[in-house]
């Protein structure tokens, strides 16, 4: 079972508004990217059983709105929390990796590269982990929502 961080979930909800991410009309698009941030689940079907729904529906919910795919904001959801425990307490992205639940450091450094372009490392040092959602929307929309 994922537990839930609404806090988080309302300050990614933040960025993402402030950074004109979804379109006024994206409801039910805003809601499936909110629960992702709340419940941080593993997969998509994790995610369509907490909100009692087809994995094709939360899907077609984020591809409609001309989203990234749900994968990639499950992975991001992660990712993001992690650069934010690292931020905000300083540790190492070693003991930051095995909060957030990645196998090894490497495996959280691969990911957050591939997903946003920015390295573990940029975060320790800045201190500011909000940097990771604009670079994902940014790199997304490079690559062509792979």
């Amino acid at each position: 079972m994922t537990t839930r961080d609404y806090h988080f979930a309302d300050l990614v909800a933040g960025e993402l508004r402030l950074l004109g991410v979804l379109p006024l009309n994206a409801t039910n698009a805003f809601h499936v990217v909110w629960y992702v941030f709340a419940t941080r689940p593993r997969t998509v079907h994790e995610l369509a059983r907490t909100l009692n729904v087809h994995r094709c529906t939360v899907s077609r919910a984020v591809t409609a709105a001309g989203l990234p795919p749900l994968t990639r904001w499950i992975q991001l959801a992660r990712a993001l929390w992690a650069c934010r425990w690292m931020a905000v307490t300083g540790e190492p992205v070693t003991r930051t990796a095995v909060e957030a639940g990645y196998s090894d450091p490497f495996a959280f450094s691969r990911q957050l590269h591939r997903i946003s372009g920015i390295r573990p490392s940029e975060i320790r040092d800045s201190r500011d982990w909000r940097v990771v959602l604009p670079a994902f929307i940014k790199h997304h929309a490079k690559a062509g929502a792979r």
